[in-house]
C-alpha cells in the first residue's frame, strides 16, 4: 500500500508514527480501541519521548523510504 494514502487507517502511517501522536488520528482506528487506557498512554509517552524521531528512525527509518508497505490490508484502487 502507498505511503502517501491519506486515510486514517492504521497501515497509512507505517513510515509515519509522529501520526499516532494526534488524539484525532486513533479516536478514527478501531485498533485504538483494544488496548486499556494505560497502555495507549505509555505508547504516546514512549512516541513523544523522542520527539524528533531519531531512535525511530535509527531502528526503521527505512519505512520512511519504502514506496510501499505490505501490511495486513490491501489498497485497491480504480481509475474510469
Amino acid at each position: 500500500m502507498s505511503f502517501d494514502c491519506t486515510d486514517g487507517f492504521n497501515e497509512a502511517f507505517c513510515g509515519r508514527p509522529e501520526r499516532f501522536l494526534d488524539p484525532a488520528v486513533r479516536a478514527a482506528q478501531s485498533l485504538w480501541s483494544f488496548p486499556r487506557p494505560d497502555l495507549e498512554a505509555d505508547i504516546v509517552r514512549r512516541l513523544k519521548a523522542d520527539p524528533d524521531f531519531g531512535a525511530w528512525d535509527a531502528a526503521h527509518g527505512h519505512l520512511r523510504k519504502q514506496p510501499t508497505c505490505d501490511g495486513s490490508l490491501r489498497l485497491v484502487v480504480t481509475r474510469l
